[in-house]
């Protein structure tokens, strides 16, 4: 959703903080959904980052329904968005501003050899 509203984020944390203050604060989704992901983030942090950390069975799946509630609706949301649309009659993928038709470019290896080897896609 970030990507399609041209919203740039460079870290997970970039993610929580564009989706709350575009989707979130602005009534696309429900207060509970950013918090929930904001809680999802900060226990995949202390699970990856801190040592001898470990969840209980009854956290993991508290955890899991709140992650399969955000999926849910962004799905929904996304879906929505789709429908509404004009169908594509020209088979362009999502990325279709990239060229790569020009896939492979001389470049100089030695002084008087020159490799012909994919570069810049």
């Amino acid at each position: 959703m970030l990507i399609a509203n041209q919203i740039n984020a460079k870290s997970h944390e970039g993610v929580r903080q564009m989706s709350g203050l575009h989707f979130v604060r602005t009534g696309v989704f429900p207060q509970y959904i950013g918090k929930y992901y904001g809680q999802l983030l900060d226990e995949r942090n202390t699970g990856d980052y801190e040592d001898f950390f470990d969840h209980d069975e009854t956290s993991a799946k508290d955890l899991y329904a709140k992650a399969e509630e955000i999926i849910t609706l962004i799905t929904a949301k996304v879906n929505a968005w789709l429908a509404e649309q004009p169908q594509q009659t020209d088979n362009k993928y999502f990325f279709s501003n990239i060229n790569l038709t020009d896939k492979k470019k001389p470049i100089q290896t030695t002084e008087n050899q020159t490799d012909t080897t994919k570069q810049n896609i």
